[in-house]
């Protein structure tokens, strides 16, 4: 968590214990602080939060929206009838509320995936109108998947943990002991489930990009190395491994093999900078701080062995990096049979696959 958001969090509970009829409030500051230190400093605070982001001109449009958020974010923490006094607002408040766990949990992944198939499907959202269809069917899909969340998962378990905990009281160690077990069950399914999911999802497929990973943003120091299958990563806020800090810059090297004259397509798409090189030569280059952001770019290559270059790096914030490729019209896809792994010296020429 960044410590602008913690801060936030902490003012905002600050104010809310403000309101009448808290009883015997922890802590109680004179009005002045609450009015002209807290509240500005909420304001403040929510507004910086989108600077990773969008940078630019999408960070202006973030600071604006965060902005109007914190205004009401802080009137509603004052007086909770100026939003909850609607009803068709404050009902549909209370629905998401009621499934806003499932839909942190959800969003990120399903959105993911839509974006993969709006892509297989040609519908890449590289247009105002459809970037705005996309948008609002990830939504749509977030809530449906989110509200069969609650019902059939949340709910149930929220119900059988009631039940234990009174069981607990009235029955003593014994339900205790069944308690005990069903948590013991659910670890145990779980805990390899999670495992598992880890291993395929870094090491599916056989390796074809050699990794190196440095702290910092300049490709400076001894790095982090690994090889990877693929160049589809979605990091969040961290690092690509504990080792690595989440502000951090990479570089991916494989070699291309082909068979005859070839129109080859690149799709590169990061958060933030990134840009690709083919036989050392730049290809696609966005090597800006900047929102999420797809180039792509068609070239032809002669027949033979090529080498190909990304490199990435993270200032801060949300941290997204990826990279496909296809040939003579084909859909562009992040795996590709024709690419394979260097050799531990100088480049792709003393390979043989």
């Amino acid at each position: 968590m960044r410590f602008d958001s913690l801060m936030a969090g902490v003012f905002l509970a600050l104010i809310t214990l403000q309101k009448k009829g808290v009883p015997k409030p922890p802590l109680r500051l004179p009005p002045w602080v609450y009015r002209w230190v807290l509240a500005p400093g909420l304001v403040v605070l929510i507004a910086i939060l989108p600077e990773p982001m969008g940078r630019g001109a999408h960070r202006w449009g973030f600071v604006v929206l965060w902005f109007l958020s914190a205004l009401l974010v802080y009137w509603s923490a004052r007086d909770e009838n100026l939003v909850l006094g609607f009803p068709i607002i404050g009902r549909a408040l209370e629905w998401v509320g009621a499934r806003s766990y499932a839909m942190y949990l959800l969003h990120w992944s399903l959105f993911a995936a839509l974006l993969e198939i709006a892509e297989r499907t040609g519908w890449r959202p590289d247009t105002a109108p459809r970037a705005v269809g996309v948008f609002a069917i990830c939504v749509a899909v977030t809530c449906v998947g989110s509200d069969i969340a609650h019902r059939w998962v949340e709910r149930p378990f929220i119900a059988a943990g009631r039940a234990h905990v009174e069981s607990w009281k009235k029955d003593g160690p014994r339900a205790r002991v069944i308690g005990w077990r069903t948590l013991a069950a659910v670890v145990i399914v779980l805990v390899p489930a999670a495992s598992v999911w880890s291993l395929l999802d870094h090491h599916f497929g056989a390796p074809v990009w050699r990794a190196e990973y440095f702290a910092g943003q300049r490709m400076e120091g001894a790095p982090t190395k690994r090889d990877e299958s693929e160049i589809v990563f979605f990091w969040g806020e961290e690092g690509p491994m504990p080792s690595v800090p989440p502000v951090f810059s990479a570089r991916y090297k494989t070699c291309l093999r082909l068979d005859h004259d070839t129109d080859v397509r690149f799709d590169l798409g990061s958060d933030d900078g990134s840009r690709l090189l083919v036989d050392d030569k730049i290809v696609i280059d966005q090597w800006v701080d900047q929102w999420f952001a797809l180039l792509s770019r068609t070239i032809r290559l002669a027949p033979g062995i090529h080498t190909i270059e990304m490199d990435y790096y993270n200032r801060g914030g949300l941290a997204t990096a990826t990279y496909r490729m296809g040939f003579d019209g084909a859909h562009p896809s992040a795996a590709n049979s024709a690419l394979f792994l260097p050799s531990d010296g100088s480049g792709c020429t003393d390979t043989v696959r």
